[in-house]
């Protein structure tokens, strides 16, 4: 597969990494529409959109823990093997970060980042 990464995604999703992890990617899917109405007073989230034509990509984000702080790297795989929809992505980047994310101060998504093919930054803001 030609896989060509864009250097940003979902730059224009707006999300917070607090609360819980989703089992359910419907549930999370139409938190996710909500809250773009909340802040943007628009519904424009596109969960089925396909983002990314890649069959898993590398995600490294930064928290503190205690007075140290910690740069994670994880591993995010499609469903499909071939591609990502937008609520797919974010739903297991959620999963994947709340837990380390909820409580700090900059726990805003901010969209990802391409580091070098097939790793991205997870950019968050507060």
């Amino acid at each position: 597969m030609n896989e060509e990464f864009p250097k940003n995604l979902l730059r224009d999703v707006y999300w917070s990494f607090g609360g819980k992890v989703f089992e359910n990617q419907a549930e999370f899917s139409e938190k996710v529409r909500q809250y773009q109405i909340d802040i943007k007073e628009k519904d424009d989230w596109q969960p089925e959109k396909v983002v990314l034509e890649s069959s898993a990509i590398n995600l490294i984000y930064e928290f503190w823990e205690d007075d140290d702080e910690i740069e994670k790297v994880v591993e995010i795989n499609a469903d499909n093997g071939e591609s990502f929809t937008a609520g797919e992505l974010l739903f297991k980047i959620h999963n994947l970060v709340v837990d380390d994310l909820r409580g700090m101060d900059r726990h805003f998504f901010e969209g990802l980042s391409l580091d070098k093919p097939p790793t991205f930054w997870l950019n968050l803001g507060s």
